[in-house]
């Protein structure tokens, strides 16, 4: 038979089923939820959903050669890194221009990662950025020649240049850099091998 096909589909519901507190010393005592560990907080990069489909055909061709393409799509959807970008407001950043960096300059949120200054003046007050990891779909595609000895494809991976965003980077708790690690970006190629 030329054709294949495959789907496969995964819903997952991973979270955590109770808090991991700590008591803060002082009058009175605090009790604070620990990194992020709190009752109902989804599992790191564990998305609720993902999702995918291979479709491949294969037709001979002169000799023993026969000519092979296969496309693929995945959906993933959308996680978080760690469990502390769950907390409310973990995605504000700000201090007031000109003051010491300190969560109080963004009231009502003691989640609030602190703007510090360097080599020059702040020109913002505050920013904010998602700590949800969207969802995101790639499709790749193959084709090419192959007999039982040698094999001769081309191929493009990302084919829709889809920029998808894997994980949440940050250094010193948000106060140096933030950012996203993020897939290669779509790439055409060709690919030979030969089995002795």
């Amino acid at each position: 038979m030329p054709w294949d096909f495959g789907i496969s589909a995964t819903v997952l519901d991973a979270k955590l089923t109770s808090s991991v507190t700590s008591t803060l010393p002082g009058p009175p005592p605090t009790v604070v939820v620990v990194g992020g560990l709190a009752d109902g907080n989804r599992l790191p990069t564990a998305p609720k959903t993902q999702a995918a489909a291979s479709v491949g055909y294969t037709l001979p061709v002169q000799g023993a050669r026969d000519f092979f393409a296969n496309f693929t799509v995945q959906y993933i959807g959308s996680s978080f890194s760690q469990f502390e970008n769950q907390k409310p407001g973990f995605g504000q950043i700000c201090t007031a221009i000109g003051e010491p960096a300190d969560a109080s300059t963004c009231p009502g949120n003691p989640n609030a990662g602190e703007l510090y200054q360097f080599g020059g003046p702040l020109s913002v007050s505050s920013f904010s950025f998602n700590t949800e990891l969207p969802s995101y779909t790639l499709g790749n595609l193959r084709f090419g020649l192959k007999t039982e000895r040698w094999q001769l494809a081309a191929y493009i991976n990302n084919i829709w240049d889809e920029t998808a965003r894997l994980a949440l980077d940050y250094e010193r708790g948000r106060n140096a850099r933030i950012g996203y690690l993020t897939n290669q970006p779509r790439t055409i190629g060709v690919y030979g091998g030969y089995t002795f």
